[in-house]
């Protein structure tokens, strides 16, 4: 007679469709308890299964026998495995990353590889549910919203975890009642990283209030799955109406007076957590112009009621190009250049214009430097530093990285943004010809 836990595995599979028939499953094994249980229920359900497994290199000779004890279980089990060996503190100095980052994404990196070139359909990963209820405290207590309210979803591609809804003390009686061996990490015992405090001391505390409280911790993580793709058809609609991207600027609006909830839905994928959009939203409330915000990897500028959000990760183009003749015009990630001739007085105001008599050829389009000076119109040709200009003009961090200038053959004489003509060569009442320049979308 089956388990019991083996059937509620079964009752799992049919009710989600985790697995279709005739699937391939890599399984990713450490040689823990949760994995070594979840490989060993696979195979009493009579898949068709593969092991995974990824020595880290971590824990010196204990990790080889982990290694051993996965090779040696599954040819009982008669599966193949599939290893691999990663210098985890190495490749984690490389990236600027964590270790255990690091050792996740080789992780999932090195079985999405495998399941391709060996064609599994799908790797299954020994997620239970009290890993679910930490990782909903673990998600509350950064600020997350209802996405990281969701936790850990049982399917994510070709990812299935199976023992989601199964307790570690399910996993424990059943690893015990069968004899199936496992190894233990004792580093999974200290509290040094956050997640295993939670386990160690948070969890514990819970359960002397509800002895089930990882189990309605889980359950409410999976209400909230329940209710996303809703939520998510709502907040497409509401960045929609509120975000709108032009290259690597997207442009935020929302009616007044600002909303921190409304805030938190539209930017909450670009990193910004609940606490910075309620400072955002009082400076849009308060028409605040220039004020900066960071994320990760975007930088959001308040303009009066509106702002602007900067992608800081990805450099900026750097230009530098000689123009050939005129007309000419080019392309910059989101901005179209033109710069021709045209007589004094026509073409529209978004056009800038130059006396082209003026200007001493040839002439350069490129990304300002540092040490740049340039003699804006109307102060009767006194320079400044560009750098201190744009800075008057309220630009930002990503917009003054992508600042662009055309020189003459010794001088610069016109700046974007701002479409601003030089002191030196600006248009004059005798001006009949002049040297026009429009930058736009």
């Amino acid at each position: 007679m089956p388990f019991p836990i083996e059937r509620k595995i079964k009752s799992i599979l049919e009710t989600h469709p985790l697995i279709a028939r005739g699937d391939r499953i890599l399984v990713a094994v450490s040689g823990g308890m949760d994995s070594m249980c979840l490989i060993s229920l696979l195979q009493a359900l009579d898949l068709d299964l593969a092991a995974g497994h990824v020595n880290f290199k971590l824990r010196g000779g204990e990790s080889d026998l982990d290694e051993a004890l996965v090779r040696a279980h599954c040819s009982t089990l008669g599966l193949p495995v599939h290893s691999v060996s990663f210098d985890t503190r190495a490749e984690a100095q490389k990236s600027g990353k964590g270790i255990q980052e690091t050792a996740r994404d080789l992780r999932y990196d090195w079985l999405s590889e495998i399941a391709d070139q060996y064609g599994y359909h799908k790797i299954a990963t020994a997620h239970h549910q009290d890993d679910q209820a930490e990782t909903l405290i673990f998600n509350l207590v950064r600020g997350s919203g209802l996405r990281g309210a969701g936790g850990i979803p049982i399917m994510q591609g070709r990812i299935i975890r199976p023992l989601l809804a199964v307790s570690k003390k399910e996993i424990r009686e059943y690893i015990s009642l069968r004899g199936i061996p496992y190894r233990e990490d004792l580093s999974n015992l200290k509290t040094d990283y956050t997640r295993n405090k939670i386990r160690h001391q948070i969890i514990p505390l819970l359960e002397q209030i509800n002895p089930r409280a990882s189990a309605h911790l889980a359950a409410f993580s999976e209400r909230v799955q329940q209710y996303l793709p809703v939520y998510t058809l709502w907040k497409n609609q509401m960045s929609r109406l509120h975000l709108t991207r032009s290259g690597r600027k997207v442009v935020l609006s929302i009616p007044e007076p600002a909303d921190p909830a409304l805030l938190f839905v539209l930017l909450e994928d670009y990193g910004f957590n609940s606490s910075q959009c309620s400072n955002i939203a009082m400076a849009l409330r308060e028409g605040h112009k220039g004020n900066r915000f960071y994320s990760e990897r975007f930088e959001l500028m308040t303009i009066g009621q509106m702002a602007e959000l900067y992608e800081v990760s990805q450099p900026p183009t750097t230009v530098d190009i000689e123009i050939p003749g005129l007309p000419f015009e080019t392309r910059l990630d989101d901005r179209h250049i033109e710069i021709f001739t045209c007589p004094a007085g026509e073409g529209p105001k978004s056009f800038a214009q130059a006396d082209l008599s003026s200007v001493r050829f040839p002439l350069r389009l490129r990304t300002w430097k540092a040490g740049d000076r340039f003699a804006p119109s109307g102060m009767e040709g006194k320079t400044k530093k560009l750098q201190d200009f744009l800075t008057d003009m309220k630009v930002s961090g990503l917009e003054k990285k992508q600042a662009l200038v055309l020189c003459d053959a010794d001088r610069i004489i016109w700046v974007w943004p701002g479409n601003r003509i030089s002191e030196w060569v600006k248009c004059k009442e005798q001006s009949t010809v002049c040297l026009g320049i429009r930058c736009g979308p």
